[in-house]
């Protein structure tokens, strides 16, 4: 190979360029898409991506395995394209063993007959005869490479094998058969691989490793490498639905955000503000790709892109079966396995770009194809919503009922923009409290209460002759009204009527409807609604005793069963029945698994879920919920919508870290939060992001940003919701407490846990004598003891144990209280209560017990906490002592060795561990192995 020659960028690259051939792969640097001194710029105009890599160990020990196997000649890392299969193949001999030679053979679709195409800069430099003889050939192809690789271990990387030229084939087959060389294959499919390469598999001397896109938390890691900071979750869930978790085109898209400025750093956290954009790179990658398939396999995925989705049914009337079968096969695109099956495009990135370059005229010809072969009435809902959209873009309107049903179907989707989109489609849509219904609803999840408002205000009086339209379009104008600053008397009012109406329609209490409509009785969605107004107000010792019946009656739709459930257990939970609400819990859970639910009622019932843990002070549960890898909390918190937040679950993980005392971790979410909070704030929650920012940022001892945060709080001059209030008011207080202002946060909590008590909230009256409690007021304590019950929940029975050790100066009781907290993961309270019980303790396996939770607790509050950043900060000697210490040589060794006396070797250590917050050798070797 030339001295200067490069191995080409692949189209599948995740963010590597290969070090020059015949030399070892280098290392990896972080990476910046900032605008930076000397790199590189990308065609969209930022520096070009360092190199950067995430994951993956498993398949890279996978390729290390096969290249050190002396049976096997290698790998092929099987992959769609933009997978990822060049970086992983030079990461993974990165680590191979420092002394190898990688020969690039990169196959191309327009030399894939040119004989030795792919070797032809390696064969350049034989005599020109050579090439007339395959044997000749070879064997100067081989001398040539083993000259170069000079004793080093020959690989042979053999990028898109598919395309590879038959000479080529041989070349690379006979060198790895006759153990000259090692090679890894990067096929984009098996069966599109040549012959040989198929055989070497199927004889097992090439390991066939297949390589999946992300998954959505491989590219929350990945993207936030890439960026060199935090990603929101919305953001990563956003590139990864757009990417399908393809790396290569989540580093192209991040990268064309970042540059068109709708992905910024804001707080430290990359987010995106603004819809996704696209510039040429991306669009020119999918086209070259679509562009190799034939003009009937290419209307295929116009289809597909602009329906978003067909029947597979519909999709055979209007395709060959050949060319559905090549689409599948390459990956473009999938069949889901529903009832009935479902085609789908694989990535919306290549949708878009399909659906940006088809004229207008051609894209009419297509929907009508389509409509030519299914019926607005039997489509399914995913498929009548894309083509709705693509009817509305071809200018053709919708039939009333479709809009509405699709409509419907966007509101459950979180699509509320869509919806607004369907019902206005239609024309006179206002004259119809059905659409009115789904457009309120879409104004009110966006934020536009006044609007939603107007809109209800409309219709209401035509849909008296319809009553569960009616009682319908009252729930949801007394949701919008219970938000508009002033109209709190009307949302009462709107209750009193809906029961009214509804009582005098004729219902029995059997639950007959007098309309005969089939559907739930309509007193029961009366009561649901008074429960919900309950809690949204905070009255949850006044909810309605109905609501247990409707939880209980088999006989209702499951839907309705599950909010009653969520509402009766948000109650107990904060009235003192914690058993009672976590056991509603259990029920809930096995609910949201079936698979009718859509996905806003799953969503509603998870978010509850997560407050009633919250509630009851099992802050472990409530962090498993949020957890990507139980497959429920990412997705339904991460929606926004389902919390009404819009912070993608960033504000909930926020306000249980900061609760746990971990400020580090919870300002990493409630910054993003704030973020976009600022922006739009649909449920009023920015008052509690704000409190507990400051309460973090306290804790951080920046005692400057915590009182910016407390004055941005101070500023908000509207009233915040009741839940919202609480939590706010919690995280003001001990924030202020921290911040000088103890005597004062100490009064007004136990006013609050006082008012508290007094509405039969057990769970907030516990909450706040807790927090006066662990700011060291006896009082408290002593309310504590007489009021709260340990069926209150954890946090209660945990405050007790606490209040009992303050009361009793009871190291025992003050101990037990930390190993609960722990327990749950709430590390301040169990520093807090074991460094307590340390001093009090009457026993000295109770102040060992105290001491060692006290420190294990204090390594896990602050991230610089951390036992090896800790040891990082010991001195060259202390380092050495340590080391010495934990590998098990007595204090006489060390100090014969040191010249130290025992003694002096003793009081070093006893430094050391206060240093390291550790208690014994025996935690230091445990610790540090």
């Amino acid at each position: 190979m030339h001295p200067g020659a490069r191995i080409e960028r692949a189209s599948d690259q995740t963010g590597h360029l290969p070090e020059p051939a015949g030399h070892a792969v280098g290392t990896v640097s972080p990476i910046s898409l900032m605008r930076g001194a000397g790199n590189p710029v990308s065609p969209v105009g930022l520096p070009a991506p360092a190199n950067v890599f995430v994951g993956r160990e498993r398949e890279i020990e996978d390729v290390r395995s096969a290249l050190q196997d002396n049976l096997q000649v290698g790998a092929m890392l099987v992959g769609e394209p933009g997978v990822g299969k060049t970086a992983l193949a030079l990461e993974a001999l990165k680590t191979f063993d420092g002394n190898h030679h990688i020969v690039p053979v990169r196959g191309s679709g327009i030399s894939a007959n040119v004989p030795y195409a792919a070797l032809g800069y390696l064969l350049s430099e034989l005599p020109e005869h050579v090439l007339d003889h395959p044997v000749l050939a070879m064997q100067g192809l081989s001398r040539l490479l083993t000259e170069q690789a000079d004793g080093r271990t020959m690989v042979l990387l053999v990028e898109n094998a598919h395309d590879l030229d038959p000479m080529s084939v041989m070349a690379v087959t006979q060198l790895a058969v006759s153990g000259q060389a090692k090679v890894l294959i990067l096929a984009r499919e098996l069966t599109g691989a040549a012959e040989e390469f198929i055989r070497l598999w199927a004889d097992g001397r090439v390991r066939r490793i297949d390589l999946a896109p992300f998954t959505l938390e491989e590219s929350g890691g990945y993207l936030s490498a890439l960026l060199g900071g935090r990603v929101a979750r919305t953001a990563v869930a956003n590139l990864h639905s757009h990417t399908s978790g393809s790396p290569g085109f989540l580093r192209m898209l991040a990268s064309e955000q970042r540059h068109a400025g709708t992905l910024v750093e804001q707080d430290g956290s990359w987010d995106l503000v603004a819809p996704l954009v696209r510039s040429g790179e991306i669009a020119e990658v999918i086209r070259a790709r679509l562009n190799r398939y034939g003009p009937e396999q290419r209307r295929i995925i116009e289809l597909l892109a602009f329906a978003v989705e067909l029947p597979l049914a519909a999709l055979q009337r209007l395709a060959a079966p050949e060319d559905l079968d090549v689409l599948e096969e390459h990956g473009v695109m999938r069949v889901l396995a529903t009832s009935p099956p479902i085609v789908r495009l694989q990535n919306q990135l290549s949708a878009e770009t399909v659906r940006e370059s088809v004229p207008p005229a051609r894209s009419r010809e297509l929907r009508e194809a389509v409509a030519a072969t299914i019926d607005f009435n039997a489509i399914p809902g995913g498929t009548l919503m894309g083509f709705a959209s693509w009817s509305i873009d071809c200018g053709v309107e919708l039939p009333p009922d479709a809009a509405l049903r699709a409509a419907q179907l966007a509101n459950r989707l979180y699509d509320h923009a869509g919806a607004l989109r369907f019902v206005r489609s239609v024309r006179d849509h206002r004259k119809r409290p059905e659409m009115v219904l789904q457009e309120a609803s879409a104004l009110r999840s966006l934020g536009e209460l006044n609007a939603a408002a107007e809109a209800l205000e409309s219709v209401l009086e035509a849909a008296r002759g319809n009553l569960r339209l009616w009682t319908l379009l009252c729930v949801e104008r007394h949701r919008v009204l219970r938000r508009l600053p002033g109209r709190a008397a009307e949302a009462r009012t709107v209750i009193e009527q809906l029961k009214t109406a509804i009582g005098s329609s004729g219902e029995d209490t059997a639950g007959g409807t007098t309309n005969n409509d089939g559907g739930p009785p309509l007193r029961w969605e009366a009561v649901l609604i008074d429960a919900e107004y309950a809690t949204f107000e905070g009255r949850h010792a006044q909810l309605p005793r109905e609501l247990e019946d409707i939880y209980g009656d088999e006989t209702l739709p499951l839907g309705m069963r599950l909010y009653a459930g969520c509402l009766l257990a948000e109650g107990w939970s904060l009235t003192g029945r914690c058993e009672d609400a976590i056991a509603v819990v259990a029920w809930l859970h096995a609910g949201t698994a079936n698979s009718d639910l859509s996905p806003t009622l799953r969503d509603t019932v998870l978010v509850r879920v997560f407050e009633i843990y919250f509630n009851c002070g099992l802050w472990q549960r409530a962090a498993d919920l949020l957890s990507p890898r139980r497959g429920t909390g990412f997705a339904s918190l991460a929606r926004g919508s389902s919390a009404g937040t819009g912070t993608g679950g960033d504000l909930a993980a926020g306000l249980l870290h900061a609760s746990c005392g971990r400020p580090d971790e919870a300002l990493d979410h409630l910054l993003p939060a704030l973020g976009k909070l600022r922006r739009r704030d649909p449920a009023g929650a920015k008052p509690a992001a704000l409190a507990a920012a400051a309460y973090c940022s306290a804790l951080q001892g920046d005692t400057a940003r915590a009182r910016h945060y407390l004055d941005k709080l101070g500023a908000i001059g509207e009233q915040p919701p009741w839940n919202i209030g609480v939590v706010a008011a919690y995280f003001r207080l001990t924030a202020q407490a921290l911040l000088g202002g103890r005597e004062a946060a100490l009064a007004e909590l136990k006013q609050l846990a006082h008012h508290a008590a007094g509405r039969g909230l057990v769970a907030h009256n516990a909450l706040f004598l807790t927090a006066a409690a662990r700011l060291g007021d006896r009082e408290a304590a002593v309310v504590i003891l007489d009021r709260v019950p340990e069926t209150a929940g954890q946090l209660a029975r945990t405050g007790r144990l606490f209040a009992a050790g303050m009361v009793n100066n009871d190291g025992a009781a003050w101990l037990h209280a930390a190993e609960l907290a722990s327990g749950d993961g709430n590390e301040l309270f169990a520093y807090e209560a074991a460094s307590a019980a340390q001093s009090a303790a009457s026993d000295p396996l109770t102040a060992r017990q105290a001491r060692e939770l006290a420190n294990s607790s204090y390594r896990r509050l602050r991230r610089h906490h951390d036992l090896h950043r800790s040891f990082e900060t010991l001195s060259r000697f202390e380092q050495e002592l340590t080391v010495a210490a934990a590998r098990g040589r007595s204090s006489v060794e060390l100090g014969e060795q040191m010249n130290l006396s025992p003694r002096t070797v003793d009081w070093h250590l006893g430094k050391i561990y206060s240093k390291l917050h550790v208690s014994s050798r025996t935690e230091l070797a445990e610790l540090l192995a």
